[in-house]
């Protein structure tokens, strides 16, 4: 975007409006983090059955009320981490939203411009990863401006130099 003087305005980031923005990016990692959730759970409870069973054995304990036992041990620090889950779903998915968010803009200017369209300078966000992209990007536009304007300004002829007529 250009002013009437000619000089490029930089407009101001944008607020982040939505969690989702690339989904085929970002949902696979939140799946990643149940996953990893999950293995912690049953780990644990792989723990307890591996290790625990022999111990209750050498040392003579019965299995009478172990399930009763295991909830009490248990259950409470799982259904904890059943509510720590949201949680860590929504930080992972606004951590990836600060690398998606500048490749979903780079993108779409990249795509403006090989449509020959004005394409604004790149402004990311507070937080957002990557700045060099945005630097490297508006670099590139601002070479791409000036060798336009060069190209337009050679091929306007020079008003200096007086038309050749031929005489005859």
């Amino acid at each position: 975007m250009t002013s009437e003087t000619g000089t490029k305005v930089v407009k101001k980031p944008r607020k982040r409006k939505r969690l989702l923005i690339a989904a085929n990016v970002q949902i696979p990692l939140a799946i990643r983090a149940m996953i990893y959730w999950l293995s912690c759970v049953v780990t644990v409870h792989l723990i307890r059955l591996f290790i625990d069973g022999p111990v209750r054995a050498l040392f003579g304990f019965t299995t009478e009320g172990d399930i009763a036992a295991w909830w009490v041990i248990y259950g409470p620090p799982f259904i904890a981490s059943i509510f720590f889950v949201p949680i860590i779903l929504y930080d992972i998915l606004r951590l990836t939203h600060r690398f998606v968010g500048p490749m979903v803009r780079l993108k779409n200017s990249l795509q403006k411009l090989s449509r020959g369209q004005e394409v604004e300078p790149i402004v990311f966000r507070k937080g957002d990863l990557w700045r060099e992209f945005a630097d490297a990007f508006n670099a590139v536009q601002a070479r791409m401006d000036q060798l336009e304007a060069d190209l337009e300004a050679a091929r306007e002829p020079d008003a200096r130099e007086p038309e050749h007529s031929v005489t005859t």
